[in-house]
């Protein structure tokens, strides 16, 4: 069955994320002894079940909203306009990714499944061209929904009007993946553009 729509994870995927990054230029300016080792506030953050960023990725909170818990947690004494820099620290372009994607735009359909929060989308979304051949965005903070709930591929199969077997979906996360191979999409975990461009040319697309 001829492949009509290709659904791009953001993070890792298009560009390279470090939260290390992030979390030490956080730490630097933490006034609690403990938040000033980035490895605390890398799990305090980021841990995927009960790190702040869940409900922040969710849309449960507001960027204010977001800063505010963060600052108090950490106890930063930063402007919101600092906190979002330093948030915003640790992306990357992958070339690499974003040439393949220019070259598919045009003869698939081409959409975005992330989760992501509101400052990462849009730091991201002004500074990375190739995310305006998107057709449509499916990011977790609008949706209230994240991988790998089964809910929000159901709501891009929905919202598409696409077979899964017609979609082939790209993710770095194997959890991810499966997910949506239990739905019958044509999953494929990201390792490199390489592995990426040869999983693609397998499966006919390129």
């Amino acid at each position: 069955m001829p492949v009509e729509l290709l659904l791009f994870d953001l993070g890792n995927v298009i560009v390279r994320v470090s939260h290390a990054a992030m979390a030490g230029a956080l730490a630097a300016h933490a006034r609690d002894p403990r938040f000033q080792d980035a490895r605390r506030v890398l799990t305090l953050a980021f841990d995927d079940r009960e790190g702040l960023t869940v409900g922040f990725d969710e849309g449960r909170l507001s960027a204010e909203a977001f800063h505010r818990a963060v600052a108090d947690r950490l106890g930063l004494s930063i402007p919101f306009e600092e906190f979002a820099r330093c948030w915003n620290e640790g992306f990357e372009e992958n070339r690499e990714v974003t040439a393949l994607v220019r070259r598919l735009h045009g003869r698939y359909r081409l959409m975005l499944l992330s989760n992501t929060n509101e400052l990462h989308y849009r730091h991201l979304a002004s500074r990375l061209p190739v995310l305006s051949l998107m057709e449509r965005t499916f990011l977790s903070f609008e949706l209230g929904l994240r991988k790998p709930d089964r809910a929000i591929y159901e709501r891009v199969l929905a919202e598409s009007g696409v077979k899964p077997e017609r979609i082939i979906y790209v993710d770095d996360i194997p959890a991810y993946t499966r997910a949506a191979a239990d739905l019958k999409i044509q999953a494929v975990t990201f390792e490199s553009a390489a592995q990426l461009e040869r999983a693609l040319r397998e499966r006919g697309v390129i």
